[in-house]
């Protein structure tokens, strides 16, 4: 009987970690399809090779600054903090070796920044981010998983803490460019807001001459912690993070 063996991935330890100790949360999900043809358009015909993750991060940010409540955490007084920045993490991988190593890398004040800016921090780490294996977490990765996850609950009441390492919210892709509809169901990690980008399809809708067009619509899901958002503020947040996506605005030239 043959097989294969490899040895786990460093990072993996980390994900392992914030699973186990999100498992405590109370977690909603909203499974969403938003039509992002113009967008799309628009990067197709832009001058610079924008990042359509870069696109939904600004879109996510913009939305979050206006609802910030989706972005709060209880500190260990039991009271919630809500940031005025919007610090988004999102998961790349880097081109440094022959085996790509993903690893996250949070995006500052993405809330006020244009979609170039934020494409142009994404290629960087790509290129350049160290791989977790030589990063300061290997030594952290060493550590019995136990004391590793008390450290991190200790973080998750420290919301200055966590905000500095990981960020205020998350965005995982799981092929936002699939050839069938397919959502993502994140398990509950440190955030208290995540979006799982996941496939785009093409539809045909009949349109305002009576034709049939094709429209790209894009599955989303939005994962929030129900121990501090309350589902009216989670469904303001999510309409307008589907207006600001399906509008396109952010990519007009200026």
């Amino acid at each position: 009987m043959g097989y294969e063996r490899r040895k786990m991935p460093f990072a993996r330890r980390f994900v392992i970690d914030s699973m186990i100790v999100g498992e405590s949360k109370h977690v909603i999900h909203g499974l969403l399809e938003v039509d992002v043809t113009t967008a799309r358009e628009r990067i197709a015909r832009s001058e610079r090779d924008l990042s359509f993750s870069a696109y939904v991060v600004a879109c996510l940010a913009r939305s979050i600054a206006a609802h910030p409540i989706v972005h709060a955490y209880r500190s260990l007084r039991g009271d919630l903090v809500i940031f005025d920045d919007v610090d988004v993490c999102v998961i790349v991988e880097t081109e440094r070796s022959q085996h790509s190593s993903p690893i996250p890398v949070v995006l500052r004040g993405a809330e006020s920044r244009t979609v170039a800016d934020l494409t142009d921090e994404i290629r960087r780490a790509q290129r350049s981010a160290r791989p977790m294996g030589r990063s300061r977490f290997r030594l952290a990765g060493y550590l019995p998983g136990s004391v590793r996850r008390a450290v991190m609950r200790l973080a998750m009441k420290n919301p200055s803490v966590l905000k500095k390492q990981a960020g205020t919210a998350a965005v995982t892709s799981v092929g936002m460019f699939g050839n069938s509809p397919g959502y993502g169901i994140a398990h509950a990690t440190v955030h208290t807001l995540g979006l799982v980008v996941g496939s785009i399809t093409r539809h045909h809708v009949l349109g305002e001459n009576g034709r049939t067009v094709a429209r790209e619509r894009l599955q989303l899901t939005v994962s929030v912690d129900h121990d501090i958002v309350d589902g009216g503020p989670a469904a303001r947040f999510t309409a307008d993070l589907v207006a600001a996506l399906e509008s396109g605005d952010l990519l007009r030239p200026t």
